[in-house]
């Protein structure tokens, strides 16, 4: 150690190399380590992955709040309705090559299914055959009120199919309609309404009179459209729900978000009102004393 002290004194300069390459490998290690990132290359130009990047942030409704662009790099800065940054980077490798990156969340915070699942879309869009097969066009944002043609056409997209129905319609609604935990959506829209909004306040006071409380919630679609971006909606969804909550006092660390998509219908797929049932965020609360 005396030895080393000696040498460091006597020459300064190799103390600034040694601080110097520790810090790259600081930096190398913080980006190859972090969290909620993916990283594709595409067989694409720059311009026109840089347009897919850009459209698909759009139609998930995560919209662009700055733009920083070369002729060799474009960053997306975005950020979605829960609050939660995201960032899409288009680098051009070649002239029909280019690398995207994504990132969900902020460092120690990332989340690398969603950013995933994004890079899928952009994926998609660069090739219409994947969007062909996958969606045929058709998704559950995009059927409406006089879908049965459509319903017909898009059959072989919902992989789930449509489970056996045998209950009956009416009194499905009857019951689940006016659950409390049952939060529901309009097509092709992620906010909440205003009769969403009674509930969860009631919600809120629930959980407020139960400190305890932990809070689960469980985002669902139908079953028309690909699995990963049925995904991500129902994700969407549930993080306004969790947005909502936590605007109203609740500890954000108490609550979970899941985005299931195509699952546990408990309704119709084959009508508008089963398709809008299938459209919420359920909510489960543990640890709550029962009256």
């Amino acid at each position: 150690m005396k030895y080393l002290s000696k040498n460091l004194a006597v020459h300064p300069g190799f103390k600034s190399v040694v601080l110097s390459a520790f810090l790259c490998l600081f930096v190398l290690a913080g980006c190859v380590g972090l969290p909620g990132g993916s990283i594709k290359t595409y067989p694409s130009e720059y311009h026109t992955t840089v347009q897919a990047s850009s459209d698909t942030l759009e139609e998930l409704n995560i919209p662009v709040t700055e733009t920083i662009a070369d002729g060799l790099k474009t960053t997306l800065k975005a950020q979605r309705p829960d609050g939660t940054p995201v960032v899409v980077e288009v680098v051009r490798i070649s002239q029909n090559s280019t690398e995207v990156s994504v990132r969900a969340g902020s460092v120690g915070f990332g989340d690398r299914r969603v950013a995933t699942q994004i890079n899928d879309f952009i994926h998609e869009r660069l090739d219409p055959s994947i969007k062909a097969a996958s969606r045929l066009g058709f998704t559950e944002e995009n059927l409406d009120d006089s879908a049965d043609q459509q319903i017909a056409g898009a059959a072989p997209a919902a992989e789930a199919g449509d489970q056996s129905w045998n209950r009956s319609p009416t009194k499905v609604a009857e019951m689940l309609n006016d659950s409390l935990f049952i939060i529901f959506f309009r097509q092709n829209s992620n906010e909440l309404t205003d009769k969403a909004k009674v509930k969860l306040d009631r919600v809120v006071e629930i959980i407020r009179n139960n400190p305890a409380a932990e809070i689960i919630l469980n985002g669902y679609t139908d079953s028309y459209g690909a699995k990963s971006y049925n995904e991500m909606i129902a994700e969407v969804r549930a993080s306004m729900v969790k947005s909502y909550l936590v605007g109203k006092g609740i500890q954000s660390a108490k609550i979970q978000t899941f985005g299931h998509g195509a699952q546990k219908f408990i309704g119709s797929n084959k009508t508008l009102e089963g398709r809008r049932m299938n459209r919420r965020v359920e909510i489960e609360l543990s640890n709550v004393k029962t009256q």
